[in-house]
Order: C-alpha cells, then structure tokens, then sequence
C-alpha cells in the first residue's frame, strides 16, 4: 500500500521539479518555479495548472485576452489532428502537373499570417484561413494535401503533454540542442558503455566526466542500487551537473553520487598531506588568535564581552563544520581504499592517457573500462600504450553508429537527415 502512494505521488507534478515539455516532436526540459512562464518558440506559455496534474496530462494552450502571443493551458483528454479533421471535407485532384511553384497561390501575406498569430486565433482557424486563400491546394493530390496540413501542423500545434524526465528524452534534447555541448554523446553510444562496463546495481564505479552535462553520471547513478557507489572525479569540486538534475533523483539516489577534485583524490590515494586539513589546521589558528584578542580586551563591558563570545562560539561551529565536498572526499577515499572499485570509465574533452594511468591501479582483476571520446585519434594512441601492458586484455575500438527509419504505408525508408557519428568507445579488461 505503501509503495502504491510511493510511486503515486513521485508521478505528481511539483514545484522545484525539473520536466519535459512536448509540442508535437519539439521537447524541452525546464524546471517548475513560481513564475511558471515558459518560452515555446516566441510563444509565452504560462504553465501554473500543471502543477499538481500527474505526468503524461494532456493540455491545450488556450489564446490570452492580451491578443499577443501569450497562452494559458486547459487540460483535455484527446489532440484533435488537422489533417484528419481538413481531409474529410475538402476533395483533391488527380495529379500535381497543372500546379507551379511560383509563390502567387497564397493571397495572404506574411504580415496577415502574422496578424493571425498575433490576434490569437486558434491553429484549426489559422489553417483553415490559409486553405481558403489558396488558389491550389483543392488541386492538389491527397498526398500532397496531407503532406502540407503535417507542416502546417507541426508549426501551429496548441497541445503540449508534460512528461516525466528520462535518460533517453534528456539525451535526445541535448544532442538535438547542440551536439558538441555533450561531445556528440547519442543515447545509443551511452547504451552501450552501460553495457560494455559491466554497470551492477550494487558496484563502486570510477568517473571522470567534462563536457557532457554528467549525461554519463546520470545513466550510471539510475542503474545503482542502495549498495552501489559512483565515485565522480571532475578538475573542480563542482561540476555542472545538469543531467543529474533533470532525472529528479530523490535523496537516497544523490548520496550514492560521491564529486571529487581528482588531483586531490589522487594525493590522499597516495598517502600525501590533504588539502582539507590544511585548510582546517590554518583556520583554527586564525581562530586561536581572534579568541586571545577578545581575553587581552578587558575594557570592554560585561555584556559586548559577552556577546562577543557568543558569536566567536558561533562561528566556530559553522567553521568546525565540514562542507559537504569535503565529507564526500573523506568517503570516496575510505571507498576506494578498503575495496578498489568495479569499472572505470572515462568521457572527457582532455586527453585521458594520465587519467587512466592514474586511475587503473584502483580497479580490481576482471573489471571493464571503457573510454569514450568523440575522436578516434586520442584512442588510437591510448590502444597502442594498452597494447604494451601486461594487465589488459581484450583491448577494442568500436564506432556507434545509428541509423532512424520513417515508418509510413509504402513510405518506410531511412530518415533523409542522420548523425554521422555518435564517437568512438575503447574498451578493456582488467588481469592480474
């Protein structure tokens, strides 16, 4: 009963809640504030009602009284399509030929389509004011007819749905928002060094990761279990982690994800002097001194004496309180020691030759690595220094590759447009 409402109120829409906004095959993710206004294009949604509505809802941007292009939303239960609805009552021709593309067919021009928007209409309207002003589209085939009420579609579709945030919807946006942002990471790449790293519920996984959106630390931290540790290594002690963010991780899920500065992790691995504990020792020195200042000052009254030692306390609490990246070192540390760890995986825009030598001694016999770069240069090199140890085996380099099909009645065929490359993985096993 108890994880029925569990599962129940994790699919209720909530302020703070990161989610996706779906306009026809246009997503994006956002998160919930009090404002709820949201950019759609040039169009200004204000979102308050979903909040409360379960993931999946339905909604309808209803026009404001404005008359500019600013919407609120209603929430329906069906998406009325314009070609179905269009398609029943107009007839079409036989064939294209008598049909020229000279740009005269539409009466109206792009300042009355413009009006239209402006003034609020509905997309059913505005459609049907461009059908009446065309002096072809009666005669075209019932092909192309469908064909141009799709386009007219996708750009003046009024339903959204609000989905919950996935790995693969939040792959899909930031590749399609600019791939090189996450070093041209497609979903089907990030499959596959899931799988070719032997990810298990309950390991302790090395990461270093820059320059994806921690796209690779999300994927990772949604397979972990209660008994599993992500150990993210970055060059600073808070790295963006977006993707992390936008899979609304609950508590349990976020301690489970340990961020260190790698140089420093490297040092305490060795055995040298903490940067931490410096910083302590030379606070409470200035600490030390601030307190024997206040005993030297006897002129003060009894209540600034008083009240100055109460702030001193005070401030020596929040000092003596390690910050939580701190926390989090100590335990990667302790982690990695006591038991080395289950994988090692690299995604990065630096050059990951000393990464790996550094961090290849902490992994156990029989455990993956997989790097992954979008060129397959820096691998190449790396394969040829693999090639010389003693304690690799089964060394691979391997390009994703994908490839998307429409799928339509006697129109299947591969999608026109396609990614090139979705970069190149180098996978390795571990041996005594």
């Amino acid at each position: 009963m108890h994880d029925a409402e569990a599962i129940s109120s994790n699919n209720i829409i909530n302020i703070g809640d990161y989610v996706i906004i779906q306009r026809h095959g246009y997503f994006k993710l956002h998160q919930l504030s009090q404002k709820c206004d949201l950019m759609l294009g040039k169009d200004k949604v204000n979102i308050c009602s979903i909040v409360g509505k379960q993931f999946w809802t339905m909604f309808k941007m209803i026009p404001a009284k404005s008359g500019k292009r600013e919407f609120y939303l209603e929430v329906c239960s069906k998406c009325e399509s314009i070609p179905e609805v269009v398609m029943k009552e107009i007839s079409s021709g036989m064939d294209n030929r008598n049909i020229s593309d000279d740009g005269k067919s539409q009466l109206l021009t792009t300042e009355d389509i413009v009006g239209l928007r402006e003034r609020g209409l509905s997309a059913q309207n505005i459609v049907d004011k461009l059908i009446q002003n065309s002096t072809t589209f009666k005669e075209k085939t019932e092909y192309s007819q469908e064909k141009y009420l799709k386009k007219k579609e996708k750009k003046y579709f009024e339903y959204i749905v609000v989905r919950k945030p996935t790995l693969r919807l939040i792959a899909d946006i930031f590749y399609n928002r600019d791939p090189f942002k996450i070093l041209g990471l497609r979903y089907d790449t990030l499959s596959q060094i899931l799988s070719l790293g032997n990810i298990q519920h309950n390991g302790t996984y090395l990461l270093f990761e820059s320059g994806t959106q921690a796209l690779v630390g999300a994927s990772i931290l949604n397979c972990l279990s209660e008994d599993g540790t992500l150990i993210n290594l970055s060059l600073v002690n808070q790295p963006p982690k977006q993707a992390i963010l936008g899979m609304n991780f609950n508590k349990k899920q976020i301690n489970r994800l340990l961020t260190v500065k790698i140089s420093d992790f490297l040092k305490a691995l060795r055995g040298d002097s903490l940067t931490i504990n410096q910083k302590t020792e030379s606070q409470d020195y200035k600490d030390n001194d601030s307190e024997n200042e206040l005993q030297i000052d006897e002129r003060e009254s009894a209540l600034e004496e008083s009240s100055r030692k109460r702030k001193l306390n005070e401030s020596n609490h929040l000092n003596n309180k390690k910050p939580k990246w701190a926390e989090e070192f100590e335990k990667a540390v302790d982690v990695v020691k006591e038991r080395s760890v289950d994988g090692l995986i690299i995604a990065c825009k630096e050059y990951p030759l000393n990464i790996l030598e550094n961090l290849i001694t902490y992994l156990k016999p029989s455990k993956q690595i997989v790097l992954y770069s979008l060129h397959r240069e820096p691998l190449i090199d790396i394969y040829v220094e693999m090639k010389k140890r003693k304690d690799l085996i089964a060394i691979h380099i391997t390009e994703s590759w994908l490839r998307t099909y429409q799928i339509l009645p006697d129109r299947t065929h591969p999608d026109v447009n396609m990614s090139a490359s979705g970069g190149h993985l180098l996978i390795a096993t571990k041996v005594v």
